[in-house]
């Protein structure tokens, strides 16, 4: 069960973050589990027009069979909506942040969690990910999924020639924010080796360009102690 549980949130974590242009993340450590998970994305104007033209007018997520996904893996979901076509947001507790696919650690005796985000741990996820959302993916031609060796640069031209300016205007402005919600004050949020993070009270965010989500050349680890 935990394996299971550890693989459908990371995957809709990483489906969301990496098939929308303003995706958000937000996990929160309780001072005793069960712990939470929120996120959301829509898809940028260019973006959107890129999914109905390969994809038709069809929802990008379904309800129903994400709430199924979550409630099978243990989770309890409390909201799954779709407010867009192209839009997902959901909120679910789940037994614990700690162990989630090997990516993320917690410490709650030292107070600390670490995030590696990998190649390895983003195709661990992907093979739970929604039809929908993988067939996006695969649009964006995202090294990080196909295993190319090109820098951010290199893909935001690739995407420039193959979709046009728009698009890839789109997803050079985009980021994704991470939030870590702590059980207490947080005192330490860092992130390494690109992305900004900064202390807001109890809860640390970070803000990732997306094109290097999709890169993933190397990995990102996120740090955040309180």
């Amino acid at each position: 069960m935990r394996t299971a549980v550890a693989a459908t949130t990371l995957t809709l974590a990483f489906v969301t973050a990496l098939s929308s242009c303003s995706p958000s993340i937000r996990l929160s450590v309780a001072a005793r589990p069960p712990d939470a998970i929120r996120f959301s994305s829509e898809l940028g104007p260019a973006a959107s027009a890129l999914a109905r033209r390969f994809g038709g007018d069809a929802p990008l997520f379904r309800v129903e069979e994400t709430a199924i996904s979550l409630q099978n893996a243990g989770l309890v979901p409390e909201k799954v909506e779709t407010p867009t076509p192209t839009a997902l947001r959901v909120s679910a507790t789940l037994p614990a942040l700690d162990g989630l696919l090997g990516a993320i650690t917690v410490n709650r005796q030292n107070r600390t969690l670490t995030a590696q985000i990998t190649r390895e741990s983003l195709a661990r996820a992907l093979e739970l990910a929604p039809d929908g959302s993988a067939d996006f993916l695969e649009l964006l031609m995202a090294p990080a999924i196909t295993g190319e060796q090109i820098s951010v640069a290199e893909y935001e031209q690739t995407i420039a020639s193959a979709y046009g300016k728009s698009v890839a205007d789109e997803l050079r402005a985009s980021t994704c924010t991470v939030t870590v919600d702590c059980p207490d004050p947080c005192a330490r949020a860092t992130i390494s080796p690109v992305g900004e993070g900064k202390i807001q009270g109890t809860a640390a965010v970070f803000r990732v360009p997306l094109s290097a989500l999709l890169v993933l050349d190397r990995p990102i680890e996120i740090r955040v102690a309180w």
